[in-house]
């Protein structure tokens, strides 16, 4: 008999987010259905973003629900999922949220015989109990009650939880260390090496300006944790024909991280060698193979680390030659099919990017090895294996 497995997923809102419960479906021949928000509003007047439609070949179905508290990712909430569950009464629910989510908690809410599976990014161990006190004592109520509520959640949802997939190694040995005892399994993003694939896009580039220039690609959220200041920093550094293709997520608010980048390359002199962009993750492939090397430049802080870098794998899928930190999985992203240079250092990217421009024999070798490294780690087949094998745990 055929596995039945409920999906629920805020992220996918957006069908190629959908591609991963698609491959379960072809590949592992399980009855795959999916719930996402109907609709969101992100910001307040602004127009709400609505679910996207399913695709004629897609082998799942979707059943998008009412969503609320979007802005609080832990309090999360899909309304009617207890309902959908009483009617699908699938054998598997994989949740996309950490333990500590009301959402794990609301999958397990309904007595159908379901195993609910949570996801974790989490690769910082952290005592949110010891947290809370350490806040309480400082007299932080504000702080105090976030890890309190972060903590009550964790142990809550670990206990509904039947089973957990850990976005990397690293998070899985924290949970192993802090007492996890069900079944655990490393469950990556997977990529679709088919819609990122390598190519040429000489128009796309005379198009932007670049057709004369070694284009250094940064696609991603534009926080400081990313280290584009660094970025900066390095193309600076470089020869001049090198330019920077930033992924800007249209984010130009007074005061945003984005606005400070521009004003540092005018501080460099380099703005006229940055050309931004906002386009649609369809649209990324295109983009990202223009680029002759992508950089992932992010620098830990006490609370964060790179916890998966989903850029790189896209990137080494289009055999486009990848440079990234040692911050959190970087490093076990990339392996041997690209450059890692220290955080916070660009003078080691700038010699890192320089050596790349160069070197073109070694720039096709790193992408023919990264997109050997995605097909066997991180396309969306792997993914869908590894939560097989999740699930044959139970």
């Amino acid at each position: 008999m055929s596995t039945r497995l409920l999906g629920v997923s805020v992220a996918s809102i957006y069908e190629p987010h959908r591609r991963s419960f698609d491959a379960m479906a072809k590949l592992l021949n399980w009855d795959v259905h999916l719930t996402c928000p109907a609709e969101i509003a992100f910001v307040a007047g602004k127009p709400s973003t609505k679910c996207a439609a399913v695709p004629e070949e897609a082998s799942y179905t979707l059943h998008p629900l009412e969503h609320r508290f979007y802005r609080q990712q832990r309090l999360h909430w899909f309304v009617g999922l207890e309902r959908l569950i009483a009617r699908l009464r699938p054998d598997v629910v994989f949740v996309e949220y950490d333990p500590g989510s009301l959402p794990v908690l609301h999958a397990k809410a309904v007595p159908c015989g379901q195993r609910v599976i949570a996801f974790t990014v989490e690769n910082i161990e952290r005592n949110r109990w010891k947290d809370c006190l350490d806040n309480v004592r400082a007299r932080s109520a504000k702080a105090a009650t976030r890890d309190g509520l972060v903590a009550s959640l964790g142990s809550l949802g670990s206990s509904a939880a039947d089973g957990l997939a850990c976005i990397s190694d690293e998070g899985k040995r924290i949970f192993q260390r802090q007492g996890w005892r069900k079944p655990i399994e490393v469950v990556p993003l997977g990529t679709d090496v088919h819609a990122f694939s390598p190519g040429s896009e000489d128009s796309l580039r005379e198009e932007l300006g670049l057709a004369a220039s070694f284009v250094v690609g940064y696609f991603g959220r534009l926080v400081p944790e990313k280290g584009v200041h660094i970025l900066l920093d390095a193309i600076a550094r470089t020869d001049a024909r090198v330019t920077l293709l930033l992924d800007m997520y249209a984010n130009f608010a007074p005061g945003s991280y984005a606005e400070q980048l521009m004003q540092k390359a005018d501080a460099l002199g380099i703005r006229k060698r940055v050309v931004t962009i906002d386009v649609p993750h369809s649209d990324m492939p295109r983009y990202m193979r223009c680029a002759d090397v992508l950089v992932l430049p992010s620098v830990a802080s006490e609370r964060w680390k790179e916890q998966f870098g989903r850029v790189l794998p896209e990137a080494m899928a289009c055999e486009i030659p990848t440079i990234g930190t040692t911050s959190g999985n970087i490093p076990q992203m990339i392996g041997e099919a690209g450059i890692l240079v220290p955080e916070s250092d660009p003078d080691a990217l700038s010699r890192a990017i320089e050596s790349l421009r160069v070197d073109g024999a070694r720039r096709a070798e790193l992408g023919k090895a990264g997109r050997k490294r995605v097909l066997q780690h991180f396309s969306l087949e792997a993914q869908a294996l590894a939560l097989q094998r999740l699930v044959a745990q139970f």
